[in-house]
């Protein structure tokens, strides 16, 4: 059976943690510390949600 998720990354900003959509390669893969906000790169944890 597949299951899906939304892979995510804590991100802190001014509001305090966030949790932000992570960012995909051409390739389909992550791109690592690369999130959909502002084009930040924070070096936290990534959670499967």
């Amino acid at each position: 059976m597949n299951r899906q998720v939304n892979l995510t990354k804590r991100v802190k900003t001014k509001n305090g943690l966030r949790y932000c959509p992570v960012v995909l390669a051409a390739n389909g893969r992550i791109k690592p510390n690369y999130v959909l906000v502002d084009g930040k790169q924070p070096f936290q944890c990534y959670d499967m949600l």
